[in-house]
């Protein structure tokens, strides 16, 4: 778990450069070499798009932590609104309230591995399917996940309290994540494909489409899901690996939207609208990378400008534009505008009005373009 979050944290900070995507294989083969096999699976997983049954919503959580910790309900509001993300917040105050080690206690204390997380979030909820024909994840102890001497109904769960006395902070920030989400957060680097699909080939020795295509298909976070990833070829893989698909081109799509809502630490990620009949209505979400010192002054923007908080969600004033640039374009009927960004990236902030931004009709034009 402890290796897990730190290759998040360091691949949620976007290396930048002509070596990138480089950089970011490396950091994953290194950690996928550190870890046992059963953890190696459940970091592929989740770093594809895998999620397991979420446990709390972000006020179970905050309850959780106000039993732990014994603070008072002000002051927690009070930390959460500073850091500005749930998750971390819980983090930092069940850190601070953890009692120093008894003086006989061992200088090495093993930490539980990122698969016996994954079995104990799914403890919380007895039995949950993670993902759909994918797999099952059954607890080990479904009895014992919740502390049975405990009445109260904030009471913290017995494997929630274990885990919160065993992992570092560091590790603890996204276990949270995982209780209330699922599964990591704004994470555009986890798909099956690229830099994730190049370190696990580097690993299990296997052709990348190959591996790419396994993953795809449904992995389960345990030794028998790595089993699965390093396994010899099939005969229709062979010919998968000696001839893959040609790559299809796609257009690039190039617009101005306006920054609607805001979550991650410092507001690292964005939601992102155009004007559609005198409104602006959400297209997409995108990390929000910028160089050092606008990325201070954007973070000191939001704090004085936010709205209403849903969770770690927060609206801020639609006063600021930005530059995006997406892989395309999807219909998606379940949204308010009908379609949805694909893949979409800040190139720059703007120094334009809101007024300045694109409609709804740019985006249109270009899922005509496409067919779609």
């Amino acid at each position: 778990m402890k290796c897990f979050a730190a290759l998040c944290a360091e691949l949620e900070a976007d290396a930048e450069g002509e070596d990138a995507l480089e950089v970011q294989v490396a950091r994953l083969v290194d950690c996928l070499r550190a870890q046992a096999p059963a953890d190696a699976a459940a970091s592929v997983f989740l770093l594809s798009g895998g999620r397991v049954p979420r446990s709390a919503n972000v006020a179970t959580l905050r309850g959780w932590v106000q039993a732990h910790t014994g603070l008072d309900p002000a002051v927690m509001a009070e930390a959460e609104a500073h850091v500005g993300d749930a998750a971390e917040c819980a983090a930092l105050l069940v850190d601070t309230a953890r009692p120093p080690p008894p003086d006989d206690a061992p200088a090495q204390v093993e930490l539980p591995g990122l698969a016996e997380v994954l079995r104990a979030l799914a403890g919380l909820r007895g039995r949950g399917k993670a993902r759909a024909g994918a797999f099952r994840l059954v607890a080990e102890d479904p009895a014992g996940s919740r502390d049975a001497s405990a009445d109260a109904a904030d009471a913290v769960p017995g494997a929630v309290a274990r885990l919160w006395a065993l992992l570092p902070c560091n590790a603890l920030v996204w276990f949270n994540k995982l209780l209330t989400q699922g599964r990591p957060s704004g994470a555009r680097w986890a798909r099956p494909v690229g830099p994730l699909a190049a370190a696990v080939a580097a690993v299990v020795q296997r052709p990348e489409p190959v591996v790419a295509a396994r993953i795809a298909a449904g992995l389960s976070p345990d030794a028998a899901g790595w089993t699965a990833l390093a396994a010899p070829l099939t005969e229709a893989e062979a010919a998968l690996a000696v001839a893959p698909p040609p790559a299809v081109e796609v257009e690039p799509i190039s617009l101005h939207a306006v920054l609607l809502y805001v979550d991650g630490q410092g507001g690292r990620r964005g939601t992102f609208g155009l004007w559609h009949e005198g409104a602006l209505v959400p297209v997409g979400r995108a990390e929000i990378v910028l160089a050092a010192a606008e990325q201070a002054r954007l973070s000191a923007w939001i704090k004085a400008h936010t709205g209403e908080r849903f969770g770690p969600v927060r609206q801020v004033e639609p006063s600021q534009v930005f530059a995006l640039r997406a892989g395309g374009v999807e219909a998606a009927s379940r949204r308010k505008a009908g379609l949805v960004l694909v893949n979409p990236e800040v190139q720059a902030w703007c120094a334009l009005e809101p007024t300045e931004a694109h409609d709804l009709a740019h985006l249109r034009a270009a899922l005509a373009v496409a067919g779609g």
